[in-house]
């Protein structure tokens, strides 16, 4: 008592640091009970949400009428996407109309068929043609593989090359230089070489397409890929692409590169003289009296035109239900 009275700011201070103690335990406990109590709310509101994004609501009496709508309409636009992609008119019936042929031997004479018609429809219009042209299909020229399944992937690329090719020699172009298209089934993996006495020196039907511009999906897009060759004018090839765009076929146009053609070298008419052999520019012809002489002369290019017939893919059965 006496050392209490002796330094009385002393114990003073003894006191307030002892209270002051107490109240920081105090405050610790408060924050600590605080966050425990905020944790759980949290690990509530997460459990609540998993809850409702796992639950699949069942329709009200009010929502059902508005979500069979949305059904309708999509299985419409579905169905329409479908109609569209397998082509309109005339045209898209007649190939689907077509009978797939039954075996190999079958297969080969349609393709003679196509290949023989098909010249004839080329000398008939003026356009050029190598020397035995076989219009993609040199690697059957004398025969087809007893691979039933092989033909029809074949039979539908004969029928759309047989399209493309109606459509370019209606357009008149100058020469067709070359046809290829993309290897199917069990091309893909034997890629087979052309006769070379058949396809003119050998050149192969197929090729791949760039990746980067090809239109194939996986597992929603199937894409068969074909690429052209000609010499042709501007008129040629817009008549072609109108042809084409037409979409009487699900046909899209992935590419076209044009290269002119210099004079005296195309390979409808080869050089136009001795004198065009050797680089000398042959002589322009007399003006006819009274008849009016173009300004600009017609002029022929290269093109090389990309295009691949697009199908949708059905998607996979799940759950063992049947595909839609």
């Amino acid at each position: 008592m006496a050392r209490l009275k002796s330094h009385p700011v002393f114990f003073a201070l003894l006191l307030l640091l002892g209270l002051a103690a107490l109240a920081g335990l105090w405050l610790l406990y408060s924050g600590w009970s605080a966050l425990s109590a905020g944790e759980k709310k949290l690990e509530t509101a997460r459990a609540e949400l998993r809850r409702e994004l796992s639950a699949r609501p069942s329709p009200t009496p009010e929502s059902t009428p508005l979500l069979q709508k949305d059904l309708d309409r999509t299985n419409a636009a579905l169905a329409k996407m479908k109609a569209d992609l397998g082509g309109s008119g005339e045209t898209a019936r007649a190939l689907r109309a077509e009978k797939i042929p039954g075996d190999a031997v079958k297969m080969f004479f349609d393709i003679s068929s196509f290949v023989d018609a098909t010249r004839k429809k080329a000398a008939a219009a003026g356009v050029s043609l190598r020397p035995g042209e076989q219009f993609g299909f040199a690697a059957y020229a004398n025969t087809f593989p007893d691979d039933r399944g092989l033909i029809a992937p074949v039979f539908l690329q004969r029928q759309v090359v047989k399209y493309l090719l109606d459509a370019l020699i209606a357009a008149r172009p100058a020469a067709l230089l070359s046809v290829r298209r993309a290897p199917v089934g069990s091309e893909a993996a034997a890629r087979p070489q052309p006769q070379r006495q058949a396809a003119g020196g050998g050149a192969d039907d197929f090729f791949a397409i760039d990746p980067a511009i090809t239109a194939a999906v996986p597992g929603s897009v199937e894409a068969s890929a074909f690429r052209l060759s000609f010499e042709g004018d501007t008129e040629c090839i817009r008549k072609f692409m109108n042809t084409v765009a037409a979409f009487e076929l699900p046909l899209v146009v992935r590419g076209v590169e044009v290269e002119p053609v210099e004079p005296g070298k195309s390979a409808a008419t080869g050089p136009a003289s001795l004198a065009a052999a050797f680089g000398a520019a042959p002589k322009p012809a007399a003006a006819q009296p009274g008849k009016p002489v173009p300004i600009v002369g017609k002029t022929l290019s290269r093109f090389t035109v990309t295009i691949e017939l697009i199908r949708l893919v059905e998607p996979a059965a799940k759950d063992g239900a049947p595909a839609s």
